[in-house]
């Protein structure tokens, strides 16, 4: 498995001219906002790019699609991307991948409901200063799990983890979870499948 972020901002303008220049059409929606259409172009090229060091060739020639579900395709590795704010990632394994990354969020009651109990009783027993970090990270294994597993967001309740002293403990079998440290403002989970 291998794992690539970036900050936005680091892009150059003509990397981010060349990578425009790569994303299809078909990914550009007219009703897609700047902020969107930036993350997609980044992490396209992102995933292009590396996937083109990975395979040892020219990344025009790396070929990328979506799957009917809308997971991002490439006949020759399994491919997970996510963006969030300003920071953009990508992973590539020989596989199923899924990766999440989200900012930092503040635990509303509407998502609480989603956690299973004992997810939520672990998140009440933690201070409240370290409960929008826990539950972003019970998030993003959960978005991560969906896109490695491949199935649809209405399976978010499907599946429970556990946090401890930095270990993921995922209760759905044959599947490994990870948090890897990302930048702070961030949580990032990756879900592979064993």
């Amino acid at each position: 498995m291998q794992l690539y972020s970036l900050h936005m901002k680091q892009i150059s303008p003509a990397q981010w001219a060349l990578w425009q220049q790569w994303l299809p059409l078909s990914e550009r929606p007219d009703s897609m906002d700047e902020l969107r259409l930036r993350q997609r172009v980044c992490a396209w090229g992102l995933a292009r790019q590396k996937l083109a060091e990975e395979l040892s060739i020219p990344p025009e020639q790396v070929s990328l699609s979506r799957s009917p579900s809308g997971a991002p395709l490439c006949p020759q590795r399994f491919l997970s991307l996510s963006h969030s704010g300003d920071l953009v990632v990508c992973a590539t394994a020989d596989s199923p991948i899924g990766i999440d990354v989200q900012q930092i969020l503040e635990p509303s009651p509407r998502l609480l409901k989603i956690l299973s109990p004992t997810e939520q009783a672990d998140l009440a027993s933690l201070p409240p200063e370290h409960r929008p970090r826990a539950f972003t990270q019970l998030w993003a294994l959960r978005e991560a799990w969906i896109k490695c597993s491949g199935h649809s967001l209405g399976a978010v309740r499907q599946v429970s983890f556990r946090l401890e002293e930095g270990n993921v403990l995922c209760f759905q079998p044959g599947f490994s979870c990870s948090l890897p440290p990302v930048d702070s403002n961030y949580v990032l989970a990756v879900c592979q499948a064993e």
